[in-house]
């Protein structure tokens, strides 16, 4: 059995484990045979959530007979894979007790990061896409630069209601308009298709690859 703990910082930046000691908020993946088994998010140095995942072919109570029963857990189960995203959906685990009702969805794409999240109690669509290592070539704006690790673009839909998140390097926040009119000419790869998933809170999985 092949243990291995990632750390990351705030922005989602692979860190050593020493710089994550210096942090106040920073992120832990915990692999078990190349599987990211849980997830630990530190604020202030103390654990504010903990994730853990239960594969098909792992047993359930097996595995939650592991937890610590004083202790609240989201545990993503019930895992798919649909166009070679991998979907989980989230159930509170607390007091010993698992919820029969899952409370959010999340897509993942293959190195881990999250695509896309759903909490239908709270009408919340959340999507990220990630734009590190794309390029712009640009003429006419002169433009020619490539996005770097922590360049995403987030798009929540609130009630139905789209709010735009950019971060580096044009940080705020955008209306649709602003943002298909303003800033499409810095995402010449942003196919319509992307778009379209993009700028609608459904379907939350990627029908095309980003």
């Amino acid at each position: 059995m092949r243990k291995k703990i990632e750390y990351l910082d705030s922005l989602g930046k692979i860190i050593t484990q020493h710089e994550a000691s210096q942090l106040n908020d920073h992120e832990q993946r915990h692999y078990i045979d190349e599987r990211l088994k849980e997830v630990v998010i530190y604020w202030d140095k103390q654990i504010q959530s903990s994730s853990v995942f239960i594969y098909p072919d792992e047993n359930l109570n097996q595995e939650l007979e592991k937890l610590d029963s004083n202790i609240s857990y989201a545990v993503a189960k019930d895992m798919q894979v649909i166009n070679n995203y991998t979907v989980w959906l989230y159930y509170s685990y607390k007091n010993g007790i698992l919820s029969t009702d899952f409370f959010q969805t999340r897509v993942f794409e293959s190195n881990n990061k999250i695509i896309a999240i759903e909490a239908p109690n709270l009408n919340l669509v959340e999507k990220t896409y990630y734009l590190q290592g794309k390029h712009v070539l640009n003429e006419e704006e002169e433009l020619d630069f490539v996005y770097q690790e922590d360049d995403d673009i987030t798009f929540v839909f609130k009630n139905g209601e789209l709010k735009i998140s950019t971060f580096n390097p044009w940080d705020g926040n955008l209306s649709p308009g602003e943002f298909q009119g303003t800033y499409q000419d810095r995402l010449p790869f942003m196919t319509q298709e992307i778009f379209e998933y993009f700028t609608k809170p459904e379907p939350l999985i990627p029908p095309v690859e980003l």
